[in-house]
């Protein structure tokens, strides 16, 4: 489906149509909910304006806000990588992070 396309059916149709990679903007903020995040910078995912699609957004949103990358899933990471791997990913990971090292 087009982007056109899309926008025409979020802004035209009761039914739920959604669009995983577009811009927010004044004029679609009307017919459209965005998700909180961009999940492919800059582009947020836009739903239909209706019940169905504020659940799907409020859904994504819950998801987005979610703490994925605690301890365990670092150690997890480090598991699968080869000592040299392991200590640049780690570095890395503390330094996205911001956690004092």
């Amino acid at each position: 489906m087009t982007p056109a396309r899309a926008w025409y059916l979020i802004a035209k149709s009761s039914e739920l149509v959604c669009h995983p990679s577009t811009l927010k903007t004044l004029e679609r903020e009307k017919v459209a909910y965005f998700s909180d995040a961009a999940l492919i910078t800059p582009a947020f995912v836009a739903c239909s304006r209706n019940a169905a699609g504020k659940a799907v957004i409020e859904k994504l949103n819950q998801f987005i806000g979610t703490v994925v990358a605690g301890p365990a899933n670092r150690q997890r990471m480090m598991d699968w990588l080869d000592k040299r791997e392991a200590v640049n990913y780690e570095k890395d990971y503390l330094e996205y992070f911001k956690i004092a090292h």
